[in-house]
């Protein structure tokens, strides 16, 4: 098969790009990985009492307002399995257990992009993936009322919503605007858990 020369008058291949398979995945994790570690911090709660574990809780609260904005901003065009996606429920149900007391929730409006819509999701999909390590402490404890308030920490186990989650992540893989809108968005959501933390010296909490 000859080359092809400069003049050459010949049909020419297109030169073919290959997809950046797991760009946004890796942008994310990069812009973000400080911020995780610093959430990760206030997670860290050291032997598992029940104290720790209505702490840890709060500090997820955040969930019951980005949920419904996500809802709002039409997530289920993004994320079709959405609704076994969702855990502010189990939350809810998981604080009152813990004689949580009730709060009303923040509003949140966000855009219906893609990159926003994926970046917001990215921070409470990875949350997901921790839960599995405070579960385990929590059984560790063998105490009875803890280990039954954990339908939070026991969602979408076993059901591969992560995996799916990246694939959907690969969407925007080529696309530099979408991924940025992510990372920006990941940021904003890291800073509401962060806020969360502001919780604790407010008076604390009423306990069954």
């Amino acid at each position: 098969m000859r080359s092809a020369l400069p003049g050459d008058s010949s049909r020419r291949e297109p030169i073919k790009l290959a997809p950046q398979h797991g760009r946004a995945r890796r942008s994310l994790r990069n812009e973000t990985a400080m911020l995780h570690e610093t959430v990760e911090r206030h997670f860290a709660t050291g032997p598992m009492t029940r104290d720790a574990y209505i702490r840890y809780l709060m500090m997820n609260r955040p969930i019951t307002s980005i949920e419904p904005a996500l809802e709002a901003a039409s997530i289920h065009r993004v994320l079709p399995d959405w609704d076994m996606r969702q855990r502010r429920f189990a939350l809810a149900s998981d604080m009152d257990s813990m004689g949580i007391p009730n709060r009303e929730t923040r509003a949140i409006t966000l855009s219906d992009d893609i990159g926003t819509l994926l970046g917001w999701s990215y921070v409470l999909e990875g949350s997901r993936l921790g839960a599995r390590f405070i579960l385990k402490e929590i059984e560790a404890t063998l105490d009875r009322e803890l280990i039954a308030a954990t339908r939070f920490l026991r969602h979408g186990a076993g059901t591969g919503l992560w995996t799916t989650f990246t694939a959907s992540l690969n969407r925007i893989d080529n696309d530099p605007c979408a991924i940025e809108s992510a990372c920006e968005a990941a940021r904003a959501a890291f800073s509401y858990f962060e806020a969360a933390t502001e919780s604790f010296r407010s008076p604390v909490l009423s306990h069954r």
